[in-house]
């Protein structure tokens, strides 16, 4: 496999990655940079540990965005975290149901219980 197809197919992880941390509510542009920063720099390292070599290169440059989109599938939601935590980026556990529900809602969307509104 020539190296540019494989910094394509890493770029394409990283994006990829970046998208599905940032539908989970994450900073998508932290695990995009960091499968792609982490891509070239695992390839130069596996290289020259194991002295040149194809396989080790390949493994080194799309091990990184692979395992970068993998956390990206498994980190919890803003959703999850405002449920175990209380509240959570504008999220707070309504006190009726302990669903995740918006810190100013008045109404708890899922109970249809009534609760204070928080201010941000």
């Amino acid at each position: 496999m020539e190296p540019i197809w494989k910094f394509i197919i890493a770029l394409v992880l990283a994006l990829l990655a970046a998208v599905i941390a940032t539908k989970r509510g994450r900073a998508g542009w932290v695990f995009f940079l960091c499968a792609a920063v982490g891509a070239p720099v695992a390839a130069i390292v596996m290289s020259v540990l194991s002295r040149g070599g194809n396989t080790p290169m390949t493994i080194g440059f799309l091990g990184v965005p692979i395992i970068v989109l993998i956390a990206s599938m498994i980190v919890r939601t803003g959703d999850q975290m405002a449920a175990d935590q209380g509240s959570f980026r504008g999220k707070r556990k309504c006190p009726h149901c302990a669903e995740s529900i918006r810190a100013e809602a008045k109404k708890c969307k899922h109970c249809g219980g009534e609760v204070e509104p928080v201010q941000a």
